[in-house]
């Protein structure tokens, strides 16, 4: 009984210090390719043991995302780029080498995965980092990102999210960096499905699928 409780008392001990102190941890890197580059993403954060020995997961704080570029592929020199100051998920990062443009998806708050997010998008991140970065804001669900060929026009989707989190008053937004903001064009429905995806096709066209329903947006809107 005294050797059971003193491995007892050393558990608890141990999950009190684990419990109090933060450390260093972080997801699995990501990976965007463009022609011979690599731009590599992770998310990191600062956590620590929860309290409740049944919780399962530890409790995180301080999300930021590395970004590291390879120019010249994965046995080029690694550029280390400044942090994202949030998290990002997968999917939601776009880079293109050609233009040396990165484009992205983060979140506004400290809870990974949330669903106010805003996106921003930088030029010339090999020599200038993430110092001319532009974002937008619209306080909503960010879905999906669609970069095009020629970088010049993001294509994703903002929704509002009910009480029930569904998702209500879908619109998909194109934005060429050209212009301050993106257009918005209102989508009868969304959902966070591999059925529901936009994906630019040739002659500058995106298109939309949503479920069996499909729709194409050009230069002259969306039909």
């Amino acid at each position: 009984m005294k050797n059971i409780s003193i491995i007892l008392f050393g558990f608890i001990t141990l999950n009190a210090c684990t419990s109090l102190f933060w450390r260093a941890g972080g997801l699995s890197p990501e990976k965007v390719f463009s022609n011979d580059s690599i731009l590599e993403y992770t998310v990191i954060y600062l956590e620590r043991d929860s309290w409740n020995l049944m919780n399962g997961t530890t409790v995180k704080k301080s999300y930021q995302t590395e970004l590291v570029l390879y120019p010249d592929g994965k046995y080029s020199e690694p550029k280390k780029l400044a942090n994202l100051n949030s998290w990002t998920l997968p999917g939601l990062v776009a880079y293109n080498a050609k233009a040396d443009r990165l484009v992205w998806v983060q979140g506004m708050n400290d809870e990974y995965g949330t669903y106010l997010r805003k996106l921003g998008y930088a030029n010339s991140i090999s020599s200038q980092g993430l110092q001319n970065a532009v974002f937008f804001e619209p306080n909503q669900q960010i879905w999906n990102l669609e970069l095009s060929e020629n970088a010049e026009t993001i294509a994703f989707v903002i929704s509002k999210y009910g009480e029930d989190l569904t998702v209500k008053n879908p619109q998909l937004a194109v934005w060429n960096i050209s212009k301050p903001q993106p257009t918005l064009y209102d989508l009868p429905s969304w959902l966070d499905s591999p059925d529901h995806k936009i994906q630019w096709i040739a002659n500058g066209k995106l298109s939309i699928q949503m479920d069996s329903k499909k729709m194409i947006w050009t230069s002259a809107g969306l039909k």
